[in-house]
């Protein structure tokens, strides 16, 4: 079984523990290692009952409720910026 990135607390639930899914981008030709590591499940009571049905994401470089459970539950992890704004001038 792999290992958590994080230990189990109360307010994190691994679901199930130890499960891991691939990102798609990882089968891609020349894929950075991060994009190749493997991206863990968690089970978190904050999800919007409004915003859908089964698994949703959550991206904690990303999204401000995602990041407070992050910091919550696996505080000394990085959080990883993967998509970053423009930096080409629009201008003119």
């Amino acid at each position: 079984m792999l290992s958590l990135l994080c230990p189990l607390t109360p307010k994190l639930v691994s679901f199930p523990p130890g499960a891991f899914a691939a990102n798609p981008l990882s089968y891609l030709d020349g894929s950075p290692e991060a994009v190749k590591a493997p991206l863990p499940i968690y089970v978190a009571p904050y999800v919007l009952g409004d915003y859908g049905e089964g698994a949703v994401m959550g991206v904690p470089g990303h999204d401000a409720r995602d990041q407070a459970f992050w910091s919550q539950n696996c505080g000394e992890k990085e959080i990883r910026i993967v998509v970053e704004p423009s930096r080409v001038s629009t201008a003119g």
